[in-house]
This record gives structure tokens, C-alpha cells and sequence, in this order.
């Protein structure tokens, strides 16, 4: 009863939270592209109005009266100040910094030497912007901007500027459908804030506090990022940059809480979870009562059941006995699954005992002539290359069987098994391949290997005999390599007659009785 009234639950909560993260994921997503958007837009129109104040500034450098820059400068300046909108003011400074004229006269000798705009024009010779900064008659954020004054011989004689307000980016800043506490910052490469909008967070000269943000930017220049602000919220960001031929090095970044953004999701998803939390608990505690003592008994019955399907049969109810039906059907439960364990454990014997029989030799022990040939197949197509085959053929075993009987050959034929198995690697195929041969495969070992392995061999061929109170051993060995699975076979054959070279060689060095 209660897995059923789980089982009706579990869907439930998974469509409602399903629903509530799609949602989220939606209204990210849309919060994502609207921040993009706006931070394109805003730096598009920066992008646009320094390129309308280069057109003013270089029309203006080309007045007789701005040119001069005599009496009549300052007022001619203040005329065209009137007719734009947008800037704080327009002047003329001469190549030391001194301001000559400007729109809007300065309360004193003003002298602009310093400024970026100023240092940028005379540097570069061509237009040049400073950033953001205040300027110092309107006591504004203004975007500075300078243009070379030429003579008639065109030399340098001076720079025509204008400041620019900021207030546009309020203006976009209250016209956009952004979340509530949304944030427009500008800032440089060297991590300074010059703007911050809105204009109670207005700043200039600050460390930039979210490094996240300027690594984001110097990676991509566009996109969008997560971070936190200097309160450790998270928020979500969006970042564009201006263009370098018109503004370099600045970028524009829209920030929104993300409390904000998942402000509504996050209301509904507490009240889908209480609701939900409530019903469960009010279905779950009727359904325990409900259960009784024989709905639990049928529940153990019911896991162990299943358990023993899935072939676990070791597996009890540990239901104790008892005069009801339930309990006689626990113990005749129990005691099926103990006899099916105990036909598992038999069958799974004999199974083994099979395997072994089909894939060793029974007298030596080692791997047999059809596991040999199957190896060879499987590494005829495997990776573990070189291979290496090393063929040994035992000494003496028809002689030995015709003089002691076949029982002293066996003797001969174990400890040659036992000799091999000494030398060669836990991970090397060796098998008794025939009556007195025996054939080891060494996968990834080359021709050193190789050779190190057969002196192995040898050793302990020597370390037996000297410690076994028997006949000695002897044997032949050969030994091939293959480089590819192409030539494993032509490599067993070289093995085998290298073998028979050196019994011939041991032949005749010492005849056989």
C-alpha cells in the first residue's frame, strides 16, 4: 500500500518540479537575451554618438573662428552648444594644455594637459576619446573627446574637444524591460568603473569588484556570465564591448540579481512543494495506519520474492514460525530458496570443473592444446604486439616410458610443467601443446624479452634439477617473435623449427641412450 501511494506520488512532484525548472530555465534564458540585447544596444549607441561627435569636432576644426581661436571663439562655441543636444561643452586648447575657448567658460585658467582625451590626440595625431570622466567646468560624467586643430601647413596647432553627457545611459537604463535592481556598468581594462547606472551607484575611479566579469569579457568581449557581488549574491550578467576604433578598451556589462530574476518561480515552486509535502504526509500516515500487521508480513514475502528472481538466492524472510498460513508460507518459502542455493552452488561446481577440464591439461596443468589455439586466434587480432612464442620440447619422455612405465614419464611431464610455470609471467598463455611439447605465447614482449624469458627458462630448469632428488630434466627450446597478428602463425612455426635445430644440436653433442 505504501509503495502504491509512492508510486502516485513520485509522478506528481516530478511533473510539478519538471514545470517550475522549465520555467526557470526559460525566464534565464529570456533574461539572458534581453541583458545581451540591451548591452549591445547601449554600447552601439555610444558607438554612434562618438561617431557624431568625431563629424562635429572635425567640421569645427575646420571654422575660421575655432581655427583662430581669437574673441570671437568662445561665443561661436557656446552658439553651437545650444543647437546640440547631448554635450556639456565645446572648447579649443593649444598644444600646452591651456584651454583658449570654450562654450562654457571655465571660473579659471583651466589647463587640460593631463587629461586622456588631450595625451591620446597629440600621441595619435588623428581623433582620440579619454573615456569617461567628470569634467571639470560642468562638474559632470562626460565622455571627452579630442580633435587635431591644423594650421595651413597642417602642423599641430591645438585641439578641438567636446564633452559628452551621460545621461543617455539613464535614459536607456529607464526605457528597458529589465528585472528590478538591474545594474548598467562601464568599465576599462584596467578594471576601473567609469559609470554606474543607476545613478545612486554612480562612481568613477573604483577597482572593478567582480573579477569574474573582466575575465569573462577579456576571453569572449561578448556574452553572458554567473557571479557574485560584493555581498556574495549571485547574479547574472551580460557583456558587450565597444567598439576599439571608437572607444577603445571599454565595455559594458547588465547585471540582474538572480533572487530578482527567480523572484515569482521561486514563490510558486515553495507553494507547489508545501502542497505537494502536505498531501504526502496526510496519504503516507493514513496508508501506514491502514497497513497492518499482515500487509507487512506480505511485504517481506514480496521483497524476498523478488530478490530471489533476480537470483539472489540467498535471501530469507526470517519470518518466524508460527501456526498462521502466512508464516507456514514464509518457512516453505525459505526453505525452496536454501534447496535452490544448494543446486546453485552444485551446478555452479560442476560448470567450473567443465571450464577447467576443457581448457587444461589435466596431467600438468597447464592450459591445453584447443585454449593454446584459441589464444593464438584472439591475439592474432589484438593490440598486444610484439608476441613472442616460445616452443620447448622435454628430453628423454619415450625413453623414460619405455624403461620406468608411463607413470616415471608422468613424473617427467609435471615437473616440466611445474619448471614453466616458475619462469614465464602470471600474464603469458602456457600450454601443453602435445605428448612432450610444451609452447608459451608472451604478449607485448619483444625480442630482448623474449630472450630473457627463455634464460629463464634455463635457470630454473637448473635450480629444479639441482634441488630434485629425480632424474634430471632437459629440453629443447625455440623461440620466434611476431610483430604484427599477420605473422603470429609463421612465427610459431619459426619457434617450433628453431626448437628442432637445438634438439638435433643436443643430439648429436650428447646421443640419447
Amino acid at each position: 500500500m505504501l509503495l502504491l501511494v509512492i508510486a502516485a506520488i513520485i509522478p506528481a512532484i516530478g511533473i510539478n518540479l519538471y514545470s517550475v525548472i522549465r520555467q526557470r530555465q526559460l525566464l534565464l534564458q529570456q533574461t539572458q537575451n534581453t541583458q545581451l540585447q540591451f548591452a549591445r544596444l547601449a554600447a552601439n549607441e555610444q558607438e554612434e554618438r562618438i561617431a557624431g561627435a568625431r563629424l562635429l569636432l572635425a567640421t569645427l576644426a575646420e571654422l575660421p573662428e575655432v581655427r583662430a581661436a581669437g574673441p570671437g571663439c568662445s561665443a561661436r562655441l557656446g552658439r553651437l552648444l545650444a543647437q546640440r543636444s547631448g554635450y556639456e561643452n565645446i572648447g579649443v586648447a593649444a598644444l600646452n594644455g591651456d584651454v583658449l575657448c570654450s562654450a562654457r567658460a571655465p571660473a579659471a585658467a583651466l589647463n587640460v594637459s593631463r587629461q586622456p582625451f588631450f595625451v591620446a590626440t597629440l600621441r595619435s595625431g588623428g581623433f582620440s576619446t579619454g573615456g569617461f570622466q567628470t569634467d571639470p567646468i560642468v562638474r559632470k560624467l562626460v565622455t571627452t573627446l579630442g580633435y587635431p586643430l591644423l594650421d595651413d601647413r597642417h602642423a599641430m596647432q591645438g585641439v578641438v574637444f567636446a564633452a559628452a553627457n551621460a545621461d543617455w545611459l539613464a535614459r536607456l537604463m529607464a526605457d528597458a524591460e529589465l528585472p528590478p535592481d538591474s545594474t548598467l556598468t562601464l568599465f576599462d581594462s584596467g578594471k576601473t568603473i567609469v559609470a554606474r547606472f543607476p545613478a545612486a551607484d554612480l562612481s568613477s575611479d573604483q577597482p572593478l569588484p567582480d573579477a569574474a566579469i573582466f575575465d569573462a569579457v577579456l576571453a569572449r568581449h561578448e556574452g553572458v556570465v554567473q557571479t557574485n557581488d560584493l555581498r556574495g549574491q549571485p547574479r547574472f550578467c551580460a557583456f558587450a564591448q565597444l567598439d576599439p576604433s571608437v572607444q577603445p578598451d571599454t565595455f559594458v556589462t547588465i547585471c540582474s540579481p538572480r533572487d530578482v530574476v527567480f523572484a515569482g518561480s521561486d514563490i510558486l515552486l515553495r507553494r507547489i512543494l508545501l502542497l505537494l509535502g502536505l498531501v504526502s504526509v496526510a496519504v503516507l500516515v493514513s496508508a501506514w495506519i491502514g497497513a497492518g500487521f499482515v500487509v507487512q508480513r506480505i511485504d517481506v514475502m514480496l521483497k524476498a520474492a523478488r530478490k530471489v528472481a533476480a537470483g539472489d538466492l540467498s535471501v530469507r524472510t526470517e519470518i518466524d514460525s508460527g501456526p498462521g498460513e502466512i508464516s507456514q508460507l514464509a518457512q516453505a518459502f525459505d526453505a525452496m530458496a536454501d534447496a535452490l542455493q544448494k543446486r546453485e552452488a552444485q551446478q555452479q561446481r560442476a560448470e567450473a570443473g567443465l571450464r577447467y577440464v576443457g581448457t587444461h591439461d589435466v596431467m600438468t596443468g597447464l592450459h591445453n592444446r584447443a585454449y593454446f589455439e584459441e589464444e593464438v586466434s584472439r591475439l592474432e587480432h589484438s593490440r598486444h604486439y610484439p608476441v613472442s612464442v616460445v616452443i620447448a620440447d622435454l628430453n628423454k619422455l619415450k625413453y623414460t616410458n619405455d624403461r620406468e612405465g608411463h607413470a616415471a614419464g608422468d613424473k617427467l611431464l609435471q615437473r616440466m610443467g611445474q619448471v614453466l610455470l616458475a619462469a614465464f609471467r602470471a600474464e603469458d598463455v602456457v600450454a601443453r601443446t602435445g605428448g612432450d611439447e610444451f609452447a608459451a605465447l608472451l604478449p607485448n614482449t619483444d625480442v630482448e624479452a623474449a630472450q630473457k624469458a627463455m634464460e629463464r627458462v634455463r635457470l630454473t630448469l637448473a635450480a629444479h634439477n639441482a634441488t630434485h632428488a629425480g632424474p634430471p630434466l632437459s629440453c629443447a627450446l625455440g623461440l620466434a617473435t611476431a610483430e604484427t597478428g599477420a605473422d603470429l602463425a609463421a612465427a610459431i612455426a619459426r619457434a617450433d623449427a628453431t626448437m628442432y635445430q637445438e634438439k638435433f644440436m643436443q643430439a648429436h653433442a650428447q646421443p640419447q641412450p
